[in-house]
């Protein structure tokens, strides 16, 4: 779920993050993080990107795609795998529609 006070009112914060808390917040797109990849057939199994980029470079492994948990369960799952590759923090694959909407969308 969102951090208290996210997400912001800044048309430029317009992709979501896991911070470690596993919260999410909003920030500018081209910031460099790793990306939140879940494998094809399982969504309880999370890995990280291999690099950091801007959220609209993913590149995760073969048999994963980028992804944003879909229950608590699975965001327990994911900050456990961004906790033991080392990683404070984690793209989300969860956009603004627009820079004017409230809408969060994913990118399938």
């Amino acid at each position: 779920s969102w951090a208290p006070g996210h997400p912001v009112e800044d048309a430029q914060a317009e992709c979501a993050w896991q911070d470690s808390d596993g919260r999410f917040r909003a920030d500018a797109c081209d910031v460099a993080r790793p990306h939140a990849c879940v494998a094809d057939h399982d969504p309880a199994d999370w890995r990280l990107s291999a690099t950091a980029d801007a959220w609209h470079a993913a590149s995760c492994p073969q048999g994963y795609h980028f992804a944003v948990p879909g229950n608590a369960f699975f965001n327990e799952q994911l900050k456990a795998a961004r906790s033991a590759a080392g990683a404070e923090s984690v793209w989300l694959n969860y956009r603004r529609d627009s820079a004017e909407s409230q809408r969060w969308v994913t990118d399938n």
